[in-house]
């Protein structure tokens, strides 16, 4: 693995893990049928819909899991497998399957297959960085928006949020030892699981939950794809000049910027806040990356309160 994609897979790495959730039971399963692929989603409750994007790129949807239990008594949530995730097969991963386009246009077509005239996101770090990139295209689809540790408006603050996590001299060892093409080859699984392992204590406030995300921890033959679709990904954003300021300066509907206090997206959060003119932000105490797992109480409270005065049941 050179040294490109080694630091493209950690960009990746960084945004999502892929977890065992609680134990939810989809009402419904749905696929799209589109050029390259066939798009799944599964939705869970009633209510407006929330559309829920995982991080990544490319890490499972089982992430978001865990927001369903606390949610669909009032909601409808759909849960959707990204490209190249889940049951999203692709047949190749190329840069002519992974894209930002190509992503946008995924959830436009969950929209409209959903026969919802317009739908609220609510995005995970990378999930919050599509969710945005939708808005901007077709804003007056998107009500709304919760951003949770979203990365940045443009590639500048992207990789300045980058700068500002701290991994430890173990952890680049990690990085190389695992990284090694062979190696990686070799045991894909346990390689992944290790760098995750190496990472995870730079992302969360309190080291006690690195141990309760690790243990957690679930691989499949479709997230080993996760470090390539994320390279790919972000060689897309940098072709493209990724910045979606311009466009999301007259984004008018309400947006909850949702941001741990030690998380490392923080100057996103502020970046956001200051180019979209209905977005506010609540920012929470001794919490990293993950605010529905490290401080679940006060994450789920912020949103309630945000899904109660904007999108009450049946709006």
């Amino acid at each position: 693995m050179s040294k490109q994609v080694r630091v493209c897979s950690m960009l990746g790495l960084v945004f999502g893990t892929a977890v065992v959730p609680m134990q939810a039971v989809a009402q419904s399963s749905h696929t799209v049928s589109l050029p390259e692929v066939e798009l799944h989603y599964e939705v869970f409750g009633e209510g407006f819909p929330i559309l829920l994007l995982a991080g990544g790129p490319g890490a499972s949807n089982k992430l978001m899991m865990r927001l369903v239990p606390e949610l669909q008594d009032s909601w409808q949530l759909v849960l959707i497998d990204q490209r190249a995730t889940g049951q999203s097969h692709l047949q190749q991963i190329d840069s002519s399957t992974i894209n930002l386009d190509d992503y946008v246009e995924d959830i436009e077509a969950v929209r409209r297959d959903l026969g919802a005239d317009s739908v609220l996101l609510l995005g995970h770090s990378w999930g919050g960085m599509l969710a945005m990139a939708v808005a901007a295209k077709y804003p007056d689809h998107v009500a709304g928006m919760i951003l949770v540790g979203s990365g940045g408006m443009d590639l500048e603050n992207f990789y300045a949020a980058q700068a500002n996590v701290w991994d430890s001299p173990e952890s680049q060892r990690v990085f190389e030892f695992w990284g090694a093409p062979e190696r990686f080859a070799a045991n894909p699984q346990l390689a992944l699981y290790e760098i995750y392992r190496a990472i995870m204590p730079s992302r969360v406030f309190d080291p006690a939950d690195v141990m309760e995300v690790m243990a957690d921890l679930k691989f499949d033959d479709i997230e080993l794809s996760m470090p390539e679709v994320a390279e790919l990904m972000f060689q897309d954003l940098g072709r493209i000049g990724y910045d979606l300021r311009p466009q999301l300066r007259s984004y008018q509907r309400p947006v909850l910027v949702v941001q741990g206090y030690s998380g490392f997206m923080v100057h996103a959060a502020y970046q956001i806040r200051d180019n979209i003119p209905g977005a506010r932000t609540a920012f929470i105490d001794r919490c990293g990356h993950f605010p529905y797992h490290e401080q679940p109480e006060a994450f789920y409270k912020v949103v309630r309160e945000f899904l109660n005065q904007h999108f009450v049941e049946g709006t």
